[in-house]
C-alpha cells in the first residue's frame, strides 16, 4: 500500500471527524478549542455550511483512496496550498476568538502539510493507468464544480459582506461570523483545489469523486431548505442550486453513456 494512499487516508478521516463534529455539536466544537467567544444561533448556521465543505472533501477523498496511486498522489500536491492557508488564518484571524488553540492549529496544519510534502516529493510514484473510458460529462462537471468551489471560496474569504448581500443575510455578518466564514472558505478552496488535480485523473477517478460528493451538495439542498430561511431570503436560490448540482452529477455519472478508448 503506497504512502500517498495512506496519507489521503489519513486526511479524509480528519475530515469526517471535524465535520461529525462541527455539524452534530458545534458548542462542543468550538469549547474543545477554547474559544473566547459564544456562539449565536447565525454562528451555528455558518458553521453548518462549513461542516458541509468539510464532508465534501471527505467523500472527495475517499473516492481518491480507491483510484490508485497517481491520483493520491496529484490530489495531495494540489492541496498543498490549503494547510499553508489554514496556518495563515490561524496566525491572523483565529487569536481574537480562541488564542489559546493557535499554535495547536499551526501545529495541526503543519503535520498535514509536512505529510502531503513527503508523499508527494519524498516517495516514488506509479505511471498513471490509462482509462479505457472517457466521458467529456464527467470531465466538465468535475471542472464545473471547481471553478464553482474556486468561486465560492474566494467570495467567503476575499468578499464576506458582498456574498452575504448576495444570498441576502437578514443581519450583517459579525466578527464571529467572519471568523466562521474564513474557515469555510478555506475548505470550498482546497475542495476545487482537490477537484483541479482529480480532473487530470481520467474517467474512472471524475466518475467515483463525483458520485461520492453528490452526497454533500444533498446534504447542502437540506440545509437550505431547513436552516438557512431563518438567516437569509436567498435560500431558495440556494437549494435550486445544489439540487441542480445533484442532478448534474447523476446526470454526468449514470444517463451519459461514456466512450471506449481505443488503444494502439
Amino acid at each position: 500500500m503506497s504512502v500517498s494512499t495512506n496519507v489521503v487516508r489519513f486526511v479524509y478521516a480528519q475530515m469526517y471527524i471535524f465535520a461529525i463534529a462541527i455539524l452534530g455539536s458545534p458548542d462542543h466544537f468550538f469549547k474543545f478549542y477554547k474559544s473566547s467567544v459564544p456562539l449565536t444561533e447565525e454562528n451555528k448556521h455558518f458553521m453548518a455550511w462549513w461542516g458541509i465543505a468539510i464532508l465534501t472533501m471527505g467523500l472527495g477523498l475517499s473516492a481518491v483512496a480507491q483510484c490508485g496511486e497517481f491520483a493520491c498522489r496529484k490530489v495531495l500536491q494540489y492541496m498543498l496550498l490549503m494547510p499553508m492557508i489554514q496556518m495563515w488564518i490561524a496566525v491572523k484571524v483565529m487569536p481574537g476568538f480562541a488564542p489559546e488553540s493557535v499554535i495547536f492549529t499551526i501545529c495541526h496544519s503543519g503535520l498535514n502539510l509536512c505529510l502531503s510534502l513527503y508523499a508527494v516529493y519524498s516517495v516514488p510514484c506509479a505511471e498513471k493507468v490509462q482509462d479505457k473510458k472517457c466521458s467529456s460529462a464527467v470531465t466538465w462537471s468535475i471542472r464545473y464544480f471547481y471553478c464553482m468551489y474556486l468561486g465560492f471560496g474566494l467570495g467567503i474569504t476575499v468578499f464576506q459582506d458582498q456574498f452575504c448581500e448576495l444570498y441576502q443575510a437578514k443581519k450583517t455578518p459579525d466578527l464571529q461570523d467572519k471568523h466562521i466564514m474564513w474557515w469555510w472558505g478555506c475548505q470550498m478552496l482546497g475542495a476545487s483545489f482537490m477537484l483541479m488535480a482529480v480532473a487530470q485523473c481520467g474517467y474512472t477517478a471524475c466518475k467515483k469523486v463525483l458520485q461520492y460528493t453528490m452526497v454533500s451538495s444533498m446534504a447542502s439542498a437540506y440545509i437550505a431548505i431547513t436552516m438557512m430561511p431563518k438567516f437569509a431570503d436567498g435560500w431558495k436560490g440556494s437549494a435550486g442550486h445544489n439540487m441542480a448540482n445533484v442532478a448534474l452529477a447523476i446526470i454526468a455519472c449514470y444517463v451519459v453513456k461514456p466512450s471506449e478508448i481505443k488503444v494502439d
